[in-house]
């Protein structure tokens, strides 16, 4: 019996070989959702294994975010991670031993003063990584599990970054983007009714339907809720397992390249952070935008009959819940949880009483009341 990957390389072959035009157009859509299907195997039984033997496919997270670096090898990552984390602040690498993968801890100075972001360094990436090839499945197991993907090139080398975002794709890493509003609602009986925006899209109901029924679905409703969605993107909603997350390019070895040149660099690959690990050389810049492209907040916590902590604030992710915040602080907090007051930005009025579910803004200060 074939192997996924030898049955992706099928795939491959048969869309390369195949004309595709109006007559080919459903065939196209439903060798796409094959295609999805057994890179998605590939992935889950990556996290399986590593999952059954221990073997560190899930990154074991610290401090207040987690960053990991990724690019071929030789681009210089090593050298930058010990030039943006402190030697006394490692974290031993014992947790990563499967993938080589080398933490260090950044600790940020500047207006989320305090913040500490977990950066590892995992193995090079060669291409058809996210076949397996190299330690694909593992690098990009872990992967899934980071809050922000930095994408590390040399400036003498900047094709690099096609394969490599081409690998993340195809590991289900949805980088810089944001799920797509389409909405499948599955029904007992009446087939597959595809509404919404559908003028102008270049492919038809029909090809949903393919799509829809190589995962097993016969009748649904499927509303398209913005314009210009692809067929890929419907693919991706129907799947149920991507990643969406952010990413930053650094471009290291700048020093080596005139000012033209690098003008010439954004160009074609946009923006991205110019570095020179070896020199040192504006890697404040590149930590002020790692802290930006996480998407930090500030908390202030308050106990009760006492003033707001305003000297060391929680640091937690933009757009978190009372419950994220329980959480951080310890585990009583959630399981005793009898509400919460807030003053700041997210209150309607000083000191609202709010639940879990409540949604916080930067600079909120917030108290938490327990069960006596």
């Amino acid at each position: 019996m074939p192997t996924p990957e030898e049955r992706i390389k099928e795939i491959e072959e048969e869309m390369a070989k195949t004309q595709y035009n109006k007559a080919t157009q459903g065939h196209f859509a439903t060798l796409k959702a094959r295609l999805s299907k057994l890179r998605s195997e590939i992935i889950e039984i990556a996290i399986r294994k590593g999952a059954k033997k221990g073997s560190g496919f899930a990154i074991k997270k610290h401090g207040d975010a987690t960053a990991i670096l990724l690019g071929f090898p030789s681009v210089g990552k090593s050298t930058l991670l010990s030039a943006v984390t402190n030697k006394e602040s490692r974290i031993g690498a014992y947790d990563f031993t499967t993938v080589d993968a080398i933490p260090g801890m950044l600790n940020y100075d500047g207006k989320y003063i305090g913040t500490k972001i977990q950066i590892i360094d995992l193995p090079g990436i060669i291409e058809d990584a996210a076949r397996g090839k190299g330690r694909g499945k593992q690098i990009f197991s872990a992967a899934r599990n980071a809050d922000l993907i930095l994408i590390m090139l040399s400036a003498l080398q900047i094709n690099d970054l096609d394969v490599i975002l081409d690998e993340l794709y195809k590991a289900n890493l949805r980088v810089n983007k944001k799920p797509r509003r389409v909405i499948i609602k599955e029904k007992n009986r009446g087939g597959i009714i595809v509404t919404g925006h559908t003028i102008g899209l270049e492919y038809t109901a029909e090809d949903i339907q393919n799509v829809l029924r190589e995962y097993r679905i016969i009748s649904a409703e499927v509303f398209i809720n913005e314009p210009n969605v692809s067929l890929d993107e419907i693919i991706d909603t129907v799947a149920k397992n991507r990643i969406y997350m952010p990413s930053l390019i650094i471009l290291n070895k700048v020093d080596l390249l005139e000012r033209k040149e690098l003008e010439k660099i954004k160009g074609k690959i946009g923006f991205f952070v110019p570095i020179s690990a070896e020199k040192g050389w504006n890697l404040e810049q590149l930590k002020e935008e790692i802290v930006e492209k996480i998407e930090l907040m500030r908390i202030y916590l308050r106990r009760p009959g006492q003033k707001a902590d305003y000297e060391e604030p929680l640091i937690i992710k933009r757009g978190s819940t009372i419950q994220e915040v329980a959480e951080r602080i310890h585990r009583r907090f959630l399981n005793d949880f009898r509400h919460a007051s807030i003053w700041g930005p997210s209150a309607k009025f000083p000191g609202q009483k709010v639940g879990l579910q409540h949604v916080l803004e930067d600079s909120d200060v917030v108290k938490i009341v327990l069960k006596k």
